[in-house]
């Protein structure tokens, strides 16, 4: 008999394959059939399935089913299905199932990714009142929903007005996000769930999307719970998040002093400081970083290491990310040395680590050169382009004809160049008779055709009047006026017409 072959294991499997296919159907009918009924709920099946979560010590007993349950309400909760996760929620608990830690963490991400603050805090009180602690986990995902889907950033005040009485919805609900995420550490706090690098560094990181950007409160954040022991300030992820929020407002200064405050600098940190660098203006600066931290000893060898500000060392490569920042920002600079220096950079990156581009970069690069940038027509401005589009053809991941639309634009851009060279420059192609006043300078090809002449009708018929004498329009009798003057005047029936 198959169904005795069937176990908590099974469901829990099953169910946890339908929802990463997002079958989510699928896994609750799954779940209606053959969720373990415990004990005194008539199943003699379930005395064999009974285990408890956390062993001695009478803690809460953890029905065999709990990870499928989970998996299905956290697939509903990315899905921004937070009906069908509230209603998987109560039908656990309807059949026997008593959420955990992590049911509850996934419930409270959800209703927070879909903007449901009050409804998640108040699940959260109910979660206490259970006598489920939350953890760091918990406080950690609810913060990062609340904060995800930043809107886009705004400029300047001219889009607000000087007071932000004009801040749209989307923005005035990221910034009471933003007070609710602070209250949620002071919660936090109080309640003696130690919040790590995680929690802080996703505070941060949200503090430099609101407007107006909360970049001093960020530092100071940072600074005191740095002082009080709860978090390190030399911790990469938070440094990297400080750099960006301060890199990504105008604020070198602090992008600066963050960076140099990691302890163990990574690759991650590294891109993060040359992007705040190249943003602030300061790619020079960018450009030198980068050249300090990786050396020029012989291809392929671990040649480089980040600087530190105790004296150690980590092994870095640069990697995609690295190469874009620099040379995205060189190509904005649009100066023909700034270009120069971006080819060099994209060979280097080539030849030198072995770093394949992505679509992103290539595109990068594309647009720059079709958006006026100081592409010139000189033999190493055309291999450039070459060597790019050829890279690009060999790169998966492009949206549905956006290589094709730029191959298109390119192409496009180069003859419109090879135009005004041209016109600009005869002699280089070889049309130029300067002995020839300028108002004599003609063409014998298009003089002969007739394709120059103000009066050649359609020019590419062109070809003078002496194809028809007047002594063969007599002979030719009153055909002489059929062949009218209209066909004689644009020399169609000239034999040299062409």
């Amino acid at each position: 008999d198959s169904a005795g072959l069937w176990n908590e294991v099974t469901t829990n499997t099953l169910v946890k394959a339908a929802v990463v296919a997002g079958e989510f159907e699928a896994a609750e009918d799954i779940l209606r059939k053959f969720t373990v009924k415990e004990k005194g709920q008539g199943d003699p099946r379930s005395s064999s399935n009974q285990r408890r979560s956390a062993g001695e010590g009478g803690k809460r007993r953890q029905h065999p089913n709990m990870e499928a349950y989970t998996d299905l309400i956290d697939g509903y909760g990315k899905a921004k299905m937070l009906d069908k996760a509230i209603g998987t929620f109560k039908s656990m608990r309807q059949r026997g199932v008593e959420p955990n830690e992590y049911s509850y963490t996934c419930l409270i991400s959800a209703m927070a990714r879909n903007g449901k603050m009050e409804e998640a805090n108040a699940l959260l009180s109910a979660m206490e009142s259970a006598n489920v602690r939350p953890t760091t986990i918990t406080y950690n995902a609810f913060i990062a929903a609340a904060l995800a889907d930043a809107p886009p950033r705004l400029s300047s005040t001219s889009d607000v007005g000087p007071d932000s009485s004009y801040l749209d919805e989307e923005h005035r609900q990221y910034n009471n996000r933003i007070v609710d995420s602070l209250k949620l550490l002071g919660r936090m706090v109080k309640s003696k769930v130690r919040p790590n690098e995680i929690t802080i560094s996703t505070i941060v990181a949200g503090m430099g999307k609101c407007y107006p950007p909360r970049i001093e409160e960020a530092k100071s954040i940072v600074a005191k719970l740095n002082a009080d022991g709860t978090i390190s300030r030399g911790d990469e992820r938070i440094g990297t998040a400080l750099i960006h929020t301060c890199g990504d407002n105008g604020d070198f200064g602090g992008s600066l002093e963050a960076y140099n405050g990691i302890a163990e600098q990574d690759i991650i940190a590294l891109n993060a400081f040359l992007d705040a660098c190249c943003k602030c203006g300061k790619v020079k600066i960018a450009l030198e970083t980068f050249e300090a931290t990786f050396s020029t000893g012989a291809p392929g060898d671990a040649r480089a290491r980040g600087r530190k500000a105790n004296g150690r060392s980590r092994m870095l490569r640069p990697d995609v990310v690295s190469y874009t920042a620099l040379i995205s920002a060189l190509l904005e600079m649009g100066s023909p040395a700034a270009s120069q220096r971006a080819h060099k950079l994209y060979d280097d990156m080539k030849s030198s680590w072995g770093i394949v581009p992505d679509t992103a970069l290539i595109d990068i690069i594309l647009s720059a050169v079709v958006g006026g940038g100081s592409l010139g027509l000189e033999s190493e401005d055309i291999d450039f382009i070459r060597k790019v589009l050829r890279d690009a053809e060999g790169l998966q991941g492009w949206a549905p004809n956006q290589l094709e639309d730029r191959i298109k634009e390119v192409r496009f851009l180069l003859l419109g160049r090879l135009s005004e060279a041209w016109k600009n420059n005869e002699a280089a192609f070889g049309i130029d008779d300067s002995s020839q006043p300028s108002t004599a300078k003609v063409d014998p090809l298009f003089a002969r055709k007739g394709w120059n002449t103000v009066d050649s009708g359609f020019r590419l018929w062109g070809g003078g009047f002496g194809g028809m004498s007047t002594a063969a329009s007599e002979t030719e009798g009153d055909n002489a006026e059929i062949v009218d003057s209209f066909l004689q005047q644009h020399g169609w029936n000239s034999i040299d017409n062409g």
